[in-house]
């Protein structure tokens, strides 16, 4: 599981790495596109196709990273009034019923992607761009972003089925989801 842990974390960093790159080359193309518009009087042409496939590219890459880390949003209102088992037992459905959701999109961006690439789809637009590019990006960030939840769920069941002396001494982290060492002795002061 330690190993999974490592490569999902560099995996999910050098998507993270490639959305930020991303982000960077649309306000490089927006720069680009506005001292265009104020020499010209016009746009760039595809300068918005350009910007519209790198928003993908940050968003579906990005998204892996964002889970992993704890910084996709999350809504604890149910799980702070749960006792810790109870919480982490709701958190663990919750994370297999996203698990399948995205495993259906994930399967679904493939299809999607398939039918892209031979139908020759473009986008619409003033330069005929091709699609395909942003739908390899859809699907490589739900593939990993599957992974992601089957590693996280993994580790919910894992640190649920501890026995019980030893669980006090061993929680799910709710940010890094994975099982983090807490010491009892400072549970017991706060």
């Amino acid at each position: 599981m330690v190993r999974l842990d490592t490569v999902m974390k560099r995996i999910s960093r050098v998507l993270a790495y490639i959305a930020a790159l991303c982000t960077m080359a649309i306000m490089v193309v927006i720069i680009l596109d506005l001292a265009f518009r104020t020499i010209t009087g016009r746009s760039l042409v595809g300068a918005f196709e350009v910007v519209v496939m790198l928003v993908v590219c940050v968003v579906f890459l990005g998204l892996p990273y964002a889970e992993r880390s704890g910084t996709a949003v999350r809504v604890t209102l149910l799980t702070d009034r749960l006792g810790a088992r109870s919480a982490n037992v709701v958190r663990l459905v919750a994370m297999a019923f996203a698990l399948i959701v995205t495993c259906w999109f994930t399967w679904a961006s493939y299809g999607s992607l398939g039918s892209s690439v031979s139908g020759h789809e473009y986008m619409a637009g003033l330069v005929k761009f091709p699609t395909w590019p942003m739908r390899i990006m859809i699907s490589i960030g739900f593939t990993i972003l599957c992974l992601v939840l089957l590693q996280a769920v993994l580790e919910r069941v894992i640190a649920l089925g501890v026995p019980s002396p030893a669980r006090s001494a061993l929680q799910v982290d709710e940010f890094d989801d994975g099982v983090s060492a807490s010491s009892t002795v400072e549970e017991g002061k706060s």
